[in-house]
């Protein structure tokens, strides 16, 4: 996909803000600063829906269009009988304006803008890394390179001890460890895809080194909902690439029936294993062993998940209490300090760690039936468009990538429920990747869907 490098160059720092710094803890605790994120977003989706009316251009149709409405919808009829009304009115107003963004992306891939987007995205994921580089070297050797930096273990262990006993979790990139682990995990897949069905051999090396950094950030972060998130994508990856033309070229040049055993053979222990992996992971989430006790971690890991499994049974005793409206859109948090235990509460959560149950304590079952049809259709659609796509183009490897990505954030989002921008934003990008082969552009004519700018606009 062609593009102008300028347009790379100017979208790096605006994807670094979007993602690293718009909406994150570090502006949370001053409200000028939270004021101004969402006017610079306010403004700059204003802009986009002016200079598109005026031009005359229709509003990007999507096969998501209908779900999605509904969602919003059903958010806003949530609101109406929330326990914390503003809490819920600002919800309502963020949801709308994620749809908006949903919309603006699709229009600006429909326009050309997919290379330099995915560069961008792509670029900020090294920075991304570099940042948590330089946050681990900072630990290990007591550089001032990061806030919070303290005496390094090389002064401590000494070069008679250079290997510290424990490592350090890396956190800083993006404000907390699990948004690091699922941004992270969110790009590896797309990387994967993208490395096989390059045929430039700078970029191979580029996507190669990224992808080294990527994982080794995705290690230290030693969040269990990444690994997950990871043993989950990386199989269905794998399974899609069977289905290549480069699979089946590899495959052919195995000369000998011996070969190709003992590669079946190779694919069902990684295969086995990866399984075994995500079933030990999902135990050890849970809190129980396999003889059903618990589990013999650390009392902060038990505490932790205490703590999750509490507010998972609050999110259901809410639902059982509240099933057609529920308490609420962003009113978990208020709805939570009625059902917690009190000895395992935690004021500073504000959702389940559930997506699903989230959604079920926050907007009933209206709420659960949107969200179901707006994921069965964003399904359907990304299998249309990766059938329709020639196996092994580089459009099939994106799709298959992306498709692979979300699996893992909706298994992630079992046990983590994610607000910030930096895992929102890249998703919305993914679902826009899906919905762009969907409907060709086309010519626009100027008295065509004025009114849905002018809502748009006054949302």
């Amino acid at each position: 996909m062609k593009h102008s490098p300028k347009r790379v160059i100017w979208l790096i720092p605006a994807t670094a803000y979007a993602l690293l710094l718009w909406r994150t803890m570090y502006g949370f605790k001053s409200l000028p600063i939270r004021v101004l994120d969402w006017v610079t977003l306010a403004g700059v989706l204003v802009a986009w829906a002016i200079v598109r009316w005026k031009r005359g251009a229709q509003w990007p149709r999507t096969p998501l269009n209908g779900p999605l409405l509904a969602w919003c919808a059903t958010a806003a009829l949530a609101a109406a009988f929330s326990i914390n009304p503003r809490n819920s009115l600002l919800a309502v107003w963020q949801i709308w304006t994620w749809a908006i963004v949903l919309w603006a992306l699709v229009d600006a891939l429909r326009r050309g803008w997919g290379g330099a987007l995915w560069k961008a995205l792509f670029l900020v994921g090294g920075i991304v890394c570099l940042i948590s580089g330089m946050e681990l070297l900072s630990w290990y050797f007591g550089w001032p390179l990061v806030p919070g930096s303290s005496q390094g273990w090389l002064s401590i262990g000494g070069l008679a001890h250079p290997f510290p006993p424990t490592l350090h979790r890396l956190s800083i990139a993006l404000a907390n460890a699990t948004a690091l682990s699922a941004f992270i995990a969110l790009l590896i897949p797309p990387a994967i895809a993208t490395l096989v069905a390059t045929q430039q051999q700078d970029h191979r090396k580029g996507i190669g080194l990224w992808l080294v950094a990527a994982l080794t950030v995705e290690f230290l972060s030693m969040s269990r909902g990444g690994w997950l998130a990871l043993i989950t994508s990386l199989p269905f990856l794998g399974l899609g690439a069977i289905f290549s033309p480069q699979f089946r070229q590899w495959w052919s040049r195995l000369p000998l029936v011996r070969g190709k055993l003992l590669a079946l053979f190779s694919f069902a222990t990684v295969f086995i294993f990866i399984l075994s992996a995500g079933y030990t992971l999902i135990v050890q989430i849970r809190g129980i062993d396999v003889t059903g006790t618990l589990r013999a971690l650390s009392g902060e890991d038990v505490a932790r998940d205490s703590v999750r499994i509490d507010m998972w049974r609050s999110a259901l005793a809410i639902f059982t209490d509240r099933p057609l409206t529920g308490v609420g859109p962003s009113a978990y948090g208020t709805g939570l300090r009625l059902y917690r235990q009190p000895l395992l509460a935690r004021d500073q959560f504000a959702a389940a760690h559930n997506l699903y149950l989230n959604v079920l304590a926050e907007m009933g079952v209206p709420g659960l039936l949107a969200g179901a049809a707006f994921l069965v259709t964003l399904a359907w659609t990304w299998w249309r468009q990766w059938r329709a796509a020639t196996p092994g183009s580089a459009t099939w490897w994106r799709l298959l990538g992306v498709g692979a990505a979300l699996i893992g954030l909706g298994t992630q989002s079992m046990v983590d429920t994610f607000l910030e921008s930096g895992i929102i934003l890249p998703t919305l990008f993914f679902f826009a990747t899906i919905l762009t082969p969907a409907i060709p552009m086309r010519i626009a004519q100027p008295s065509a869907g004025r009114w849905r700018w002018a809502l748009a606009i006054a949302v």
